[in-house]
Parts: structure tokens; sequence; C-alpha cells
């Protein structure tokens, strides 16, 4: 007999052998750290609430489906909202139940939130989405991407294409000196003289944070003690780099801005955060380039922020489609906000901040 129940910590053990089986086709066992993952940031993040609640699609007692569920609070018109993010919407392959998917993402739908979000969204849970009365945020399923070092990150793309990693090894030595001799000038950031910036600590950065995002119309709420476990989850995930966070002065003492993103050791950094007073968007964004260049990196790159995208194409970023940002709610207006661009959603909101490019823990 098929039942959707409340997820518990008991269903932990067959939702990461379920993770491993659809991951990895069973060739990786499931560890004790996936099985730690899974009971952190469900039931143990800072925001968990008995009220918003994991799911699993059971099937005769065994779990055969699971969708998480991280609830969040955010800024509307001055209002408190409550905003439900879904993570991690799995079914064992061949289960014989092809609907499950669609059910847990319809029991999720129907939960208390004012808002439902999923910004790590495939092909297939975007069709489940909008078939459930859901729609999807163009605007905030598109990423950046910004090489300083073209022939090189074109050779690190090359790489990652199957048949293709000989040929990209013997061209990697070619790359490095076309670069060195001349094509990354090609694309070459401006050099922001007038800016300054220092690595800062978390309570700066939720400072940074709430300055600069308080003219947006949809806005996240954080207390300290939250931002700071969204802090250090972000640095454990050293697989994804090493987490760093600046602030970003105007002259010695005025701050404009600031950015956090993660150094990885192949030179191509992931911006999690970029925030900027309203005037200098295109001065903060010119001095993380220009720093970036000094450190050698070969491509940076992020999800888009709205309010950037006049300072992203003038300086010769590309765009491209990332994973689709969904949403649901009952509330117009709500909607509207988002897809004007007047919401202030980064990777830290929804799910972004939680996927990894290795989930073997």
């Amino acid at each position: 007999m098929e039942r959707i129940d409340i997820c518990t910590e008991d269903d932990v053990p067959a939702i990461a052998e379920m993770h491993s089986k659809i991951k990895f086709k069973n060739e990786v066992p499931n560890s004790e750290g996936l099985r730690d993952y899974y009971r952190k940031i469900f039931f143990h993040n800072p925001w968990h609430d008995k009220n918003f609640s994991s799911f699993v699609y059971r099937n005769s007692g065994k779990v055969i489906g699971f969708i998480g569920v991280i609830p969040r609070q955010m800024y509307f018109r001055g209002e408190t909202i409550k905003v439900a993010v879904s993570h991690r919407l799995m079914v064992c392959p061949h289960s014989g139940h092809p609907f499950a998917a669609a059910q847990l993402i319809r029991k999720f739908l129907s939960g208390p939130q004012d808002l439902s979000l999923s910004d790590g969204a495939n092909n297939m849970g975007r069709k489940f989405w909008e078939g459930m009365g859901g729609s999807t945020s163009m605007i905030y399923s598109m990423n950046w991407i910004r090489p300083l070092k073209p022939c090189s990150y074109a050779i690190n793309v090359l790489s990652q294409q199957n048949g293709r990693k000989t040929a990209a090894l013997m061209l990697k030595p070619a790359a490095s000196i076309f670069d060195s001799l001349g094509a990354a000038k090609l694309i070459e950031p401006v050099f922001s003289s007038e800016c300054t910036s220092v690595e800062t600590d978390d309570r700066t950065l939720l400072d940074c944070f709430f300055e600069f995002s308080k003219y947006y119309t949809l806005n996240s709420e954080y207390e300290y003690e939250k931002w700071k476990w969204l802090m250090d989850f972000l640095r454990s995930n050293q697989h994804r780099g090493s987490f760093k966070a600046f602030a970003v002065y105007k002259g010695a003492k005025e701050l404009i801005g600031a950015y956090a993103c993660y150094q990885s050791k192949k030179r191509i950094n992931e911006v999690i955060l970029l925030l900027a007073r309203r005037d200098s968007r295109n001065k903060v964004l010119q001095h993380m380039l220009s720093e970036a260049k000094k450190d050698n990196v070969m491509c940076l790159w992020g999800r888009v922020e709205p309010k950037f995208i006049d300072s992203l194409g003038s300086n010769r970023c590309l765009f491209k489609q990332g994973s689709w940002a969904l949403i649901h709610t009952k509330r117009p207006e709500i909607i509207e906000t988002i897809n004007s661009g007047e919401a202030f959603l980064t990777a830290l909101e929804g799910e972004l901040w939680l996927r990894s490019p290795n989930d073997i823990l």
C-alpha cells in the first residue's frame, strides 16, 4: 500500500541508501557522512519547524521517494512571510510508481507556507512543478560566467567532455602561453583603483546583507545565530573550495558592497553572494573581477542577481541557463515582485548553498 508520511530521523538511512542508488547506481555505498548530512540539513538546521516537515513516499512500508523541506522567513513589504524551500526530490528508479514525484510535490505545495521555492530543479522537476500550478522565474534561472583566462578556461571546459580529455591535456600548455601573451587582455576587467577590500567576519557580512538588501520589496530575515550556522556550513563545504567573504570600501572607510565566494584550487571561483550600494554596483563588480585576476583566477561564475545585469553585461560577462528557479504562491503580488527582479533571492535563500559537485560525504 502506498502513502505519503511525514519524514522522521528514523527514515534517514533509507533516504541515504536511495540517494546512493540514484546518484551512483549502487556503485558507492552510502556513508555515515551522507546520513549526517541529511540529519543536519533537515532536522537540525536553525529554521527547523515541525509545521514544515519533509515527506517520504512509502510502498508497503519501504521508503521509495523523498522531498526535503527547509523553512525560512522573509519580509514582503514589511510583513514577515513563511517560506518553504524544497531540496532533494528523489524517487527510486524502477519503483513502479511513476507519479510518486508529482504526489510528493503536491503534498509539499499544499503546506502552510506563503511562498514555496526550489532553485535547483531539473527539467522533470520543472514539468511536475508547473503542472501543480507553480511557475518558473526565468531571471533567477540564469547564471553569469566571466572568463579571466579565456584560453585556459576553454581547455578546462573541453577536458570535462568525454573523449576529449587527452586533447585538452595536450593543449593546456599552449592555452597558458596564449593567455600570458595577451588573449586575456581582450576581456580584461577594468581596475577600480579607488576601491579596496578586506576579508570580513560573519557579523560584518550580515550587516552588509541587511544594509544592501533593505531597498528590495522581498528580502530575507536573518538572526545572527542562524546566519552564523549558515556561514559555518558554507565553510564546511571544502570540496567546493575555500569560502571567503570580503567587504568593499570606496577610499578607506566608505562601505559600498561585499561579496562571498568559493576560491577553488581549479581557479574557477563560485560567487555565492554579491552585494552593493545602489550607486556602486559596477564598482563592486569591477573590483571583485580585478582582485580575482590578481589572484590568477581562471574564471568566476554565479547566479544572476537582476539588479546587477547591466553591470554584468557591460563587464563582458556571459549568461547561460542554470538550474530552474521555481516558485509557487497564492499571492500574485509576490510572483510579480519576483519576476520584476525586486526580490533579493541570493544563492543563500533557496537550495543553491546546499548543492555540491560531489555527494560522496
